[in-house]
């Protein structure tokens, strides 16, 4: 007896575009450069084909595009939709992520996720979500100081804890995963760990 694959479901998204919607009108080629330029930059973001990025309408006001990630047919291991719509929500509210930093969607200036794709997305990964202050990562690894090298081990556990334990840092609320997940904690443990602040030398008589 044969069985069939079981797919996870769609998850939509909404990206707001700073762009004037008379400049991509529908019919025009420059509608279809858009559309496509558009899907390259989410897939190029996200490490998705762009076959699964199924833009289902543009609205005005700047432009808001609303698309659909699509499972992948090819596989049931990859990433599902809901944890590659919580990477683009992720992505949209850090200025130096690649989704901000291509052609046409480094104009992003909103996003919108329902919140029941990004529980979807946590309970996928079998992970938490991290949304207080205080994570464990953190309260984990105070630095006894601040010197250099209280500084440098209290990095080192920082980050240990936060990219294999089970505690998803998040960003704005939104849960990182995988492809994002070093490049955050690296960034939350330096400033938890003392680094961008004044070094405080050790002085020896």
């Amino acid at each position: 007896e044969s069985k069939l694959k079981e797919f996870a479901p769609p998850a939509e998204v909404e990206l707001t575009v700073a762009k004037n919607i008379d400049e991509i009108a529908v019919g025009t080629p420059a509608r279809v450069e858009f559309e496509n330029t558009f899907k390259g930059d989410v897939a190029a973001a996200t490490g998705i084909p762009e076959f699964r990025i199924n833009i289902t309408s543009i609205r005005p006001g700047s432009v808001v595009v609303v698309f659909v990630i699509l499972p992948d047919p090819n596989s049931i291991t990859t990433s599902t939709p809901a944890q590659v719509a919580s990477v683009i929500a992720a992505q949209a509210a850090d200025p130096t992520s690649a989704l901000l930093t291509g052609s046409v969607t480094s104009a992003v200036t909103g996003v919108s996720v329902a919140a029941s794709v990004l529980e979807a997305a946590a309970q996928a990964t079998g992970t938490i979500i991290t949304t207080s202050t205080q994570p464990d990562y953190f309260t984990k690894s105070e630095p006894a100081d601040y010197t250099l090298p209280n500084m440098e081990r209290c990095l080192s556990r920082c980050r240990r804890l936060c990219e294999t334990g089970n505690e998803v840092p998040s960003i704005d609320g939104y849960p990182v995963l995988a492809i994002e997940r070093p490049r955050v904690c690296k960034t939350q443990c330096m400033a938890h760990c003392g680094f961008g602040r004044p070094i405080v030398r050790q002085v020896f008589a």
